[in-house]
């Protein structure tokens, strides 16, 4: 017989092996009613019918060779126990669909999970791997992969293969970079690689046409490139906890964008057309260096909330008022706001609910805040400056405040115009020197309202 035909015969076999392997795979939806075993000892009674196994919390101290016999196994939970090692012989499980070993000791898993080639999820997350073999990133079929909470300190090159992967979890671990081959990752939806090392994104990950999350804070990057602004179908972008001084210029290319969160970074501006990324609802840029907003910011229609605490903010672009659907603005500490021109800006906002104007040396409250006439919830702690008779006076004229908090103002007492905010349903006023006479004299004032002085 010739080599020719011996190839031919080969090839044919082949073929017929798979079509039988996927022939026994279980549809999702079949997956999903199919009901699981959770006791090993009876599943290997019946192990011709077994196709999930939930044997989590079981106190395994090795992977239980049981298992192995269970040859039509296709979900598999193993997670809360106290296994080691993924051994070899996992390779003989290989209609596995979903495997689950989370919350174990895993140091070590065996290069054969590669011959998993029905794989779509694999999840290993709060375990002590530093590395997994190269034959995890061959296994095409894979959707879902959670490396999450170990010691890894590196994602190979090799992980473009991929080409299926829509989530993938690797937060939590000690890895310094990303490879550039992850651009490749076509079909990835969801990036979660926060509480790292790593100090810079390659311009590849522009090329991530479906991503619509990316989870990228707590490390140490310190620039974003400006092909993220390719990114179309971005919806949340999370860079809080990095070394970031500036964000892409390209941002407002992010037409789908959503949820932008950039705190505790150390950005001197915003890039100067943020105002065109139109769907964008919620902003936040905690404890930074911003000392000016763009005028486009005014544009963003859609914004509802706007967290700009801890900067040096002084003055509001004009249009800042055409923030029509904006229902939080938080504004503590910057120190530097020009009152009260800023409110004659922000007195504009009909649709502001929650204010939050602490430790923002306010004088004293100007007449324009009661224009605000939907607000609900306002927050002037840390104005000691404030002549607190006056301003309770004024906010009585605010018949949908349901929550004041007037903490850190230096207190001995609070004024009896307190009684005159009809709505008033919760007053905060910790840390004031109140003694207990004047404590219960409040109560007595307002019986109605929920106080908390602790």
């Amino acid at each position: 017989m010739s080599k020719r035909y011996i190839v031919v015969i080969f090839f044919i076999i082949a073929l017929i092996s798979e079509s039988q392997s996927q022939s026994k795979l279980l549809s999702a939806q079949k997956l999903q009613k199919t009901k699981p075993y959770i006791n090993l000892n009876e599943a290997l009674k019946h192990k011709h019918n077994v196709y999930k196994l939930d044997v989590m919390f079981k106190q395994y101290k090795k992977f239980p060779r049981g298992i192995f016999d269970l040859y039509k196994l296709q979900v598999l939970k193993l997670s809360n126990n106290g296994i080691k090692k993924i051994p070899a012989d996992i390779s003989s499980l290989n209609l596995m669909q979903q495997f689950e070993i989370n919350r174990n000791q895993i140091n070590s898993i065996s290069p054969s999970i590669g011959a998993l080639r029905h794989l779509r999820t694999f999840s290993a997350s709060y375990n002590k791997l530093t590395n997994v073999p190269d034959s995890l990133f061959t296994i095409t079929s894979l959707k879902n992969l959670n490396l999450a909470y170990n010691e890894i300190e590196n994602i190979p090159g090799t992980v473009h293969n991929l080409t299926r992967l829509k989530r993938l979890d690797i937060g939590h671990n000690n890895i310094n970079r990303f490879p550039r081959e992850m651009g490749k990752l076509a079909y990835l939806k969801n990036l979660q690689a926060s509480h790292n090392n790593i100090t810079s994104v390659p311009a590849t990950m522009g090329e991530l046409s479906n991503l619509k999350r990316m989870d990228i804070y707590y490390n140490n990057i310190t620039k974003l490139p400006e092909a993220l602004g390719n990114l179309n179908n971005l919806k949340i972008l999370n860079v809080n906890y990095n070394q970031l001084t500036s964000l892409p210029s390209t941002l407002h290319k992010l037409n789908n964008l959503e949820v932008l969160k950039a705190k505790y970074n150390q950005l001197d501006s915003l890039p100067s057309k943020i105002g065109e990324i139109r769907k964008l609802r919620r902003i936040h840029l905690y404890k930074n260096n911003i000392r000016k907003l763009p005028e486009s910011v005014g544009e963003l229609d859609k914004l509802k909330l706007l967290d700009i605490s801890f900067n040096e903010i002084r003055r509001f672009p004009e249009n800042f008022g055409n923030l029509e659907n904006l229902e939080k603005l938080y504004l503590a500490y910057n120190y530097k706001i020009k009152w009260p021109e800023a409110f004659q800006v922000l007195s504009n906002i009909d649709s502001l609910k929650n204010l939050d104007i602490s430790s923002t040396r306010l004088s004293s409250l100007p007449e324009e805040i009661t224009q605000l006439g939907s607000l609900d919830k306002l927050i002037i702690t840390d104005n000691s400056d404030l002549h607190m008779a006056f301003t309770l006076k004024k906010l009585s004229k605010m018949d949908k405040i349901k929550t004041l908090d007037i903490s850190s103002n230096h207190l001995y007492y609070v004024p009896k115009e307190i009684q005159k905010i009809n709505g008033l349903e919760r007053l905060v006023i910790r840390n004031n020197p109140i003694n207990k006479r004047n404590k219960k004299k409040l109560k007595e004032t307002i019986p109605d309202v929920e106080l908390i002085f602790n």
